[in-house]
């Protein structure tokens, strides 16, 4: 009874932790749609539309983005080097990455809530074949 009222309660703060990420990565990654479509727009207009500017002009720019975009990829990978790369095991280092990150920012400890589902878990197999 006590652990399932403490799953409870950590069900709930899971879910209000897994509504504030959901909101800041669709931020994220709105922001960087919006930030590369206002490029593509701004590069062709200056191209096309205004006279005194050119590719000779808007070219550097693109171009110095472009490598910029570059560079932060090969910084994801140099950050993520000898890592095995296959789908599950990217799968299992960002459930770690995840959990400590929600532990050091949200004081939630997912493995505590993970423990408790298993114990419940158990503990229902348990009753069921102690009725049978």
């Amino acid at each position: 009874m006590v652990t399932k009222c403490e799953l409870e309660g950590l069900q709930v703060r899971k879910e209000e932790i897994r509504i504030a990420e959901r909101r800041r990565q669709n931020v994220f990654f709105g922001m960087s749609a919006a930030f590369f479509t206002t490029q593509f727009a701004v590069s062709y207009y200056c191209i096309f539309v205004v006279p005194w500017l050119g590719w000779d002009l808007v070219e550097p720019l693109t171009y110095s983005i472009s490598q910029g975009s570059f560079i932060g990829g090969i910084f994801y990978c140099m950050r993520n080097r000898g890592f095995n790369t296959e789908y599950s095991s990217m799968e299992d280092k960002l459930k770690v990455k995840f959990a400590e990150r929600w532990k050091t920012k949200y004081n939630f400890d997912i493995q505590r809530y993970n423990f408790l589902e298993e114990k419940i878990v158990k503990i229902e197999q348990e009753l069921q074949s102690a009725l049978n």
